[in-house]
């Protein structure tokens, strides 16, 4: 397999604006050492497509975004185009270290954007663009919808028209965003950080629709034995079953709402990927993949019992996918070559998957990024949820669901992944393999999740319960300058668990010693007790019981009774702060 070759790179000039035509088309873009080893010229500057494929390591990109392809940029940009582009691959961003082929493939990509703009508007060359033509850009990106983080993106890469306007004499001649930036003219102040903190553009899976999407993969995963059973004894064909094919898709969705992993880690989960060890009397998994995004490189993920099991089904299940990659790798010349792919690359591909689990049907390929955005919206309508489902949702959704879990019932967490009740922070950072950007989302979800429940608390609707949710209502009659400050500082500074009948706001370490959480009415007095709507039901069911007791314990002495009238009135306090009304007596 030939592996990618930067010292060839490193020999072709940083820059090519003193170089002519023909000295620059044979510029060398991309390299390989091949397996005797020498050195292989996959693309020249003057080509056509640049195959990028020796500098991909995602695992979730397709053969065709891993190519750069220069005849979809208009034939008057493309050469002036081609040299920005070089020069950003050869040296980067000032200030910034050389792109990735990933974000190089992408720059394009976005920068033809902007080029079919100028072509509507009969610019064809970049020397005649002036300020309106940017302008007008900059409002239908605006008016298109788009966050200000796409926004900002796409007009990052236009500023390397700027950036690097002197690698070529047709250069736009004037200075894009005047005396601003991108940041500012897209809308995406970075510098108020307070006022973005925590936000995400993923949407969090609804829980009604997760509960079904995860029911449908354990239904399937129930029966996944008994086909590959049959499978194995040739009563199914493994390329056309849509039942067997449907095991590797909840499979996929299953380990990422089980783990967090990126689409990327996933789709680069390999044959042995599981490993367990017991602390303290508990066992624990993790499953392994390696992580490109922040370039840690090899990271485990825990996983529960039953991802471990999803992931021996799926070693099974990829089985005669990977025998036959094994078997085309070790051919020395491959007997289908597309027309755009050298043979190099597709024994690079052979190699690079030969031992993945998530494999595509047909080919000798991963199931691309792209290819499981289409899968997971058919899974969805397959549960009965109309819901546009996408792979990076899993991941938030996993944050979104451990940080309420850690703010509400632990022993949720416990049930969810099979082990002990050790804080799942502690756990991770017992873990140096962890994925660290992991952290972060759930932090963000945390704060996010934090700054929402104390601005329902300040909604003058919003009514509660509990000391200090009394203390909480009495502050809304003040006027504050900055509501949104107040929220975050509020959240930022105040330490917030769920007890599963009442949000407690104590600042103290030891708090009541837990009492609370038995003895379910002593939070009503405390003055570190928040009790809203989100409780209510639980509150209901606390009363009936203690009408119940009520009539039970006349026989258990005066003490019961005193209790039981106590935690009755209690519950009734809490339920007419509330707004109920229908309580019977």
């Amino acid at each position: 397999m030939g592996s990618k070759d930067y010292s060839l790179l490193e020999v072709q000039p940083l820059s090519l604006e003193l170089l002519e035509a023909q000295e620059r088309s044979r510029i060398v873009v991309s390299a390989v050492i091949a397996q005797d080893g020498q050195r292989k010229v996959v693309s020249s500057f003057g080509d056509d497509v640049w195959e990028m494929w020796p500098f991909f390591e995602q695992s979730n990109r397709s053969n065709s975004e891993k190519r750069i392809d220069w005849t979809k940029v208009g034939s008057s940009f493309r050469d002036p185009v081609k040299a920005v582009i070089y020069r950003y691959w050869m040296v980067g961003r000032p200030g910034f270290g050389r792109p990735v082929a990933g974000t190089l493939r992408d720059a394009v990509v976005r920068l033809g954007v902007f080029l079919r703009h100028l072509e509507q508007h009969g610019v064809t060359h970049l020397a005649d663009v002036d300020p309106l033509h940017v302008s007008t850009f900059v409002r239908q990106l605006k008016d298109s919808g788009k966050s200000t983080s796409a926004i900002k993106n796409t007009l990052s890469c236009v500023d390397l028209l700027q950036v690097f306007r002197d690698q070529h004499p047709d250069a736009i001649a004037f200075s894009l965003w005047s005396d601003s930036s991108v940041v500012q003219v897209s809308g995406h102040f970075e510098s108020t950080r307070g006022a973005t903190r925590g936000k995400s553009g993923t949407p969090v899976i609804p829980p009604e629709h997760l509960a079904r999407l995860y029911s449908l993969a354990e239904r399937v995963l129930a029966g996944a034995d008994r086909l590959l059973d049959e499978r194995d004894a040739g009563s199914r064909f493994s390329l056309k079953d849509e039942q067997l094919l449907l095991i590797r898709d909840v499979s996929f969705l299953a380990l990422g709402l089980l783990t967090g992993m990126r689409c990327d880690e996933l789709v680069g989960i390999e044959i042995g990927a599981l490993r367990t060890e017991i602390k303290d009397g508990f066992t624990f998994h993790w499953i392994k993949s390696i992580e490109h995004k922040t370039k840690k490189g090899s990271v485990e993920y825990l996983v529960g019992s039953f991802g471990v099991r999803v992931t021996q089904i799926m070693e099974r299940w990829s089985e005669p996918y990977r025998a036959r990659l094994a078997r085309n790798a070790s051919i020395s010349n491959a007997r289908r070559v597309d027309q755009l792919q050298s043979e190099a690359a597709q024994t690079h591909s052979f190699e690079a998957n030969r031992n993945r689990l998530f494999l595509a049907a047909h080919g000798n390929h991963v199931v691309s990024g792209r290819s499981w955005g289409k899968i997971l919206r058919t899974l969805a309508a397959r549960a009965g949820v109309v819901w546009n489902l996408a792979p990076h949702q899993m991941r938030r959704t996993y944050a979104r669901t451990f940080v309420q879990h850690r703010l509400g019932n632990v022993l949720l967490l416990k049930d969810q992944f099979k082990h002990s009740t050790l804080e799942m922070t502690q756990l991770y950072a017992a873990n140096p393999m962890q994925d660290e950007a992991l952290y972060d989302e759930c932090l963000a979800e945390l704060y996010e999740h934090k700054v929402g429940t104390v601005e329902g608390w300040f909604d003058d609707q919003c009514m509660l319960s509990g000391g200090a949710g009394k203390k909480l209502m009495l502050m809304r009659a003040n006027a504050f300058p900055d509501r949104a400050s107040l929220l975050r500082e509020t959240a930022d500074k105040v330490s917030i668990r769920s007890t599963g009948h009442s949000w407690c706001l104590s600042q103290l370490a030891e708090g009541c010693g837990g009492q609370g959480l038995y003895e379910r009415t002593h939070c009503v007095p405390c003055g570190s007790s928040v009790i809203d709507s989100t409780f209510q039901i639980v509150w209901r069911e606390i009363y009936v019981h203690q009408l119940e007791l009520r009539s039970e314990c006349q026989t258990m002495g005066a003490g019961v009774q005193q209790r039981v009238e106590r935690d009755l009135r209690r519950s009734r306090q809490v339920l007419s702060d509330l707004g109920v009304t229908d309580l019977a007596e």
